[in-house]
């Protein structure tokens, strides 16, 4: 604001005191200055959640496990007649460690206006999206989300302690919001998740080598068809001195072409990073 009533004080200097066409001159002349002019103050959406599990270790191996989560926030409340973000549940879980390999299982059940992993690698990306002049957050499309049960599974693998891999995957079966006909039809909801990353402590001067990719919350993952829930990256850090690190992190997302596709976006960014 102070801004815009600063290059408006110029221009009606120039022009004795008056701002007839101010506006205007503004937007389309080519100035060094921000176009954008908030209408008052921005909207806020925030959401958390709580959460608490119970483990029952079965061996220094294996181990049972039931969880719950609860996310705290509202939905879009024009799709839907219940505002309240749900709730999640892990009625039995179980995990194992056998050699190299670590296995974990659950069986999942959800409520309505609730995802599992809300806060997953690409929240940074799609927790805010500007579609037609107007901000869609990630919370307010919960509403697609009816109630659903279903698998996850986790595998993940120390090879000769110098390649770790992980993949998950989750099926979920129930309700889905579908736009064509405004309302919830059965369908499958699946996640995707892989991770490749470098033990570096056995190569110098290299402290993050890890890979990844997420396809999330769609029919079926394995069509590989992109959307803004896609994400795929990588990370490097280089240690540049004794506890600071310098880290590269790739990122390539998707976002509507305009079309009814959607078009690749690539992203560096660089951070430092510094180890007490």
């Amino acid at each position: 604001e102070e801004i815009f009533n600063g290059w408006q004080s110029k221009y009606s200097s120039i022009n004795n005191d008056d701002t007839t066409g101010f506006s205007e001159w503004y937007l389309t002349d080519n100035l060094d200055h921000n176009t954008f002019i908030p209408l008052g103050k921005a909207d806020k959406d925030p959401v958390s959640d709580v959460s608490f599990d119970l483990v029952l270790r079965l061996s220094k191996r294996m181990y049972l496990y039931s969880q719950f989560a609860k996310l705290i926030g509202e939905t879009d409340t024009s799709k839907t007649s219940e505002a309240d973000l749900g709730y999640g549940i892990v009625p039995i879980g179980f995990t194992s460690k056998l050699g190299p390999l670590t296995f974990r299982g659950e069986y999942r059940i959800q409520s309505a206006n609730f995802v599992f992993s809300y806060w997953d690698q690409a929240y940074d990306l799609n927790r805010a999206i500007a579609r037609d002049n107007s901000i869609i957050t990630k919370e307010s499309q919960m509403y697609k989300y009816g109630e659903m049960n279903g698998l996850y599974l986790n595998l993940n693998s120390n090879i000769i302690d110098l390649v770790f891999l992980e993949v998950s995957y989750q099926n979920m079966a129930g309700e889905v919001w579908d736009e064509t006909k405004s309302g919830f039809k059965e369908d499958a909801n699946q996640t995707l998740m892989g991770k490749i990353s470098l033990n570096t402590r056995k190569i110098a001067k290299l402290d993050v080598a890890e890979a990844f990719y997420q396809q999330s919350n769609v029919t079926n993952p394995f069509d590989f068809e992109p959307n803004e829930a896609t994400i795929s990256g990588y990370n490097l850090g280089f240690e540049v001195s004794a506890g600071m690190t310098l880290v590269y992190k790739n990122r390539t997302t998707y976002a509507p072409d305009g079309e009814g596709g959607y078009k690749a976006e690539s992203s560096m960014q660089i951070e430092t990073q510094i180890k007490f």
